[in-house]
């Protein structure tokens, strides 16, 4: 496990970070904000855990790192601590299943409460490692490719999966997508080709 490898290799827990390339996937559940206005606070956190619980089981099936919980959403690196050849279609695929086990898992829950998963992939060079003091750190991934992937996850919605053209390249011949257009990207000169994935 990633847990095992980190503390068989204590080196990789000192601060500092390397370049490399990963695949960095959000995940934001679709009109939380609304249902929290109304929703009491105990009933909204249990809500939430639920969806994250969907969530983090088939991301970490599929090998995926958890990153960081954001409120109602969250980020996932592949490919590190631990290298992955098919770190791309691990990122897609996991996002395939989260879509995939929804109808089951609304059923559980009344029609205001079953609420969309939207995500968004990029893949590209990262700067990984952890950040932080020697007291408290956290391992994380810094860079444009952080940022395109958290872009196109908020550009997302009604449970689609957009990913961006280096994504797609890279599996377009086992994946069926629709190509939505080129986006721009605060900070970027050259904008970038997005698709959706449909299976």
């Amino acid at each position: 496990s990633v847990v095992e490898q980190l503390l068989a290799n204590p080196l990789q827990v000192e601060l500092g970070g390397r370049l490399q390339e990963v695949t960095v996937m959000f995940a934001d559940l679709g009109n939380f904000t609304s249902l929290a206005e109304h929703t009491p606070p105990e009933q909204l956190l249990s809500l939430l855990n639920s969806y994250h619980g969907l969530v983090v089981g088939i991301v970490m099936e599929h090998g995926g790192t958890i990153d960081k919980f954001l409120g109602d959403g969250l980020m996932v690196l592949f490919n590190t601590p631990l290298e992955q050849d098919d770190h791309i279609e691990r990122a897609v695929q996991a996002a395939l299943g989260v879509r995939a086990a929804l109808p089951d898992f609304h059923a559980k829950f009344e029609a205001s409460q079953r609420l969309t998963i939207n995500f968004g992939i990029h893949t590209g060079m990262a700067v990984v490692g952890n950040v932080g003091t020697s007291e408290i750190m956290d391992f994380t991934a810094v860079g444009d490719t952080v940022n395109v992937a958290s872009r196109l996850q908020s550009l997302s919605g009604n449970n689609q999966i957009l990913i961006s053209g280096a994504v797609y390249d890279r599996i377009a011949d086992h994946t069926t997508v629709n190509q939505i257009g080129e986006v721009n990207i605060k900070g970027r000169v050259e904008p970038i080709l997005v698709y959706e994935v449909l299976e």
